[in-house]
């Protein structure tokens, strides 16, 4: 397997742990109430979300 497939299964794989961690971060006790009081999602679990993204993106790429 050439080392871009697996570079780009690393990414993936860290794109997709984010993104758990992210809607974890957003569904816990504390960032329901943050978003009840805001009425928007915090920026910590904004900004998991987007460095999940890109990871599974620069994954996608490298696979190719």
């Amino acid at each position: 397997m050439p080392s871009n497939k697996l570079i780009g299964i690393a990414f993936l794989i860290v794109g997709l742990g984010v993104l758990v961690w992210a809607y974890n971060m957003s569904s816990s006790l504390g960032g329901q109430v943050e978003q009840m009081v805001s009425g928007s999602i915090s920026m910590k679990a904004l900004l998991a979300y987007g460095i999940g993204a890109v990871f599974i993106f620069v994954g996608v790429k490298r696979m190719r």
